[in-house]
């Protein structure tokens, strides 16, 4: 298939460039419901995602460009391919070159051998181990757990010349632990996606979820106020969308960018931690780490903003060739360095301090900032040492407004698509609650 699909884009003499992304999917998965396992199964998948570049008929200085998909064993290539060109003609974009041979690839591979060499093993230590941590946590059950290990493989051709592999492994685990004492009944639901299993620290996670689960069943709504904020997990990575979405090449060129290099990306002298970011497609625990991105350009560490100041944009290869800009690859994962205060410190107060460790929703802004998240899970710290759960209310802010202010804590941690201090304390946020 991968051959017919690079014949038939190299013969189409209406199409200047392209690239196929072969993505191959190996999946071992286990569903287990009330100390029940539901279904044992493994899936395999092939897929090539492809992209085309065609010049806008009569006007050689534009070329329009959009992408498909096929899955294994389509036999409408042309019939797709048609189609596509006559999308990729509706609007077009000045050209660029891909990616062409000769780059320096690291010697990066965050695939996990386990999952590789040894699938059905590996799950079955992973399940066991969720059962019997549930069974030492005292009025817990364990509702649902869905745990999925893929093997992945890419391959990535290009009409510049690349031919690109690499491996890569996730876990996705979906689980619900229930509480049960004296008629107090409550939940807590998860789900994580880690890059290998040995990122998956099962009954650490079980111990903390069933903790969490009994903290539901006391926890009050917090009142409403101003009060400092402590946020901390898997929703840093969509947090810090501000930042990816002002430092990139594609918004500079858009006039959609507030940033300029070397310059302040926030509009007053912090207060707090000044902020340094990176985009890092190296770490290895990164969901996001790449030997090589969609289009073929090499991973790497860049530095996007040192010391509160915009360091450079980063960019795959048509809007770094726009603005005249070395080519960086697509966004990786965010990596902060560690702060000076410890955990512990971002919760002192004279009055109170709320940790959101989960959000039921929340979906901020990348463009202005704002963001808006009903706390599911929460702690509020207060003055004479106590600490009350939290459920329900509402934190409003602006990532912008946080970080003239913010802490960063000394201890590091990596979440979904984020490496850095595990927990960002933010002064000033709008609590709405009772």
């Amino acid at each position: 298939m991968l051959d017919a699909i690079r014949s038939t884009l190299g013969r189409d003499k209406r199409i200047s460039g392209w690239t196929i992304l072969e993505h191959t999917r190996d999946s071992y998965q286990i569903y287990t419901s009330l100390k029940r396992q539901e279904a044992i199964r493994a899936v395999s998948q092939k897929r090539w995602k492809i992209t085309i570049f065609s010049p806008l008929p009569g006007q050689t200085e534009l070329v329009g460009q959009t992408d498909f998909e096929l899955v294994e064993g389509e036999q409408r290539l042309d019939r797709r391919l048609e189609m596509a060109i006559e999308q990729a003609r509706l609007h077009g974009n000045p050209p660029f070159k891909l990616p062409s041979p000769g780059a320096q690839y690291p010697d990066f591979d965050d695939s996990d051998p386990d999952i590789r060499d040894r699938p059905w093993d590996t799950l079955g230590i992973l399940n066991d181990a969720i059962e019997e941590s549930v069974d030492r946590e005292s009025n817990i059950e364990l509702a649902s757990s869905e745990l999925f290990l893929d093997e992945l493989r890419h391959r990535l051709l290009t009409s510049s010349g690349l031919d690109l592999h690499l491996e890569k492994s996730h876990v996705t685990w979906d689980v619900c632990l229930l509480y049960n004492k004296a008629g107090s009944e409550t939940e807590f639901w998860e789900m994580k996606t880690r890059p290998g299993a040995r990122y998956l620290d099962v009954k650490s996670d079980i111990s903390r979820f069933a903790g969490y689960a009994r903290d539901a069943a006391p926890a009050i709504v917090p009142r409403s106020g101003n009060c400092p904020v402590v946020l901390t997990g898997d929703h840093l990575f969509v947090l810090l969308q501000y930042f990816l979405h002002h430092s990139s090449a594609s918004a500079k060129y858009n006039n959609s960018s507030l940033f300029s290099p070397g310059k302040p990306v926030l509009p007053d002298t912090p207060r707090g931690d000044p902020l340094t970011l990176f985009s890092n497609a190296l770490h290895p625990g990164g969901i996001f780490s790449y030997r090589f991105d969609g289009e073929g350009s090499p991973g790497d560490r860049i530095p996007i903003i040192e010391n509160g100041n915009l360091s450079g944009f980063w960019g795959t290869s048509q809007y770094s060739e726009y603005l005249n800009l070395p080519t960086t690859g697509s966004f990786a994962n965010f990596e902060i360095p560690a702060g000076k205060v410890s955990w512990d410190d971002l919760f002192k107060s004279d009055d109170r301090v709320i940790l959101v460790l989960q959000f039921s929703t929340f979906d901020p802004q990348p463009v202005a900032g704002n963001y808006l998240g009903e706390i599911r899970v929460g702690y509020e710290f207060r003055k004479d040492g106590s600490v009350v759960p939290l459920r329900g209310g509402s934190v409003t802010g602006n990532v912008v407004d946080g970080m003239l202010d913010c802490r960063f804590c000394s201890e590091l941690d990596t979440f979904y698509g984020y490496h850095g201090p595990r927990g960002i304390r933010f002064e000033r946020a709008q609590i709405a609650g009772d």
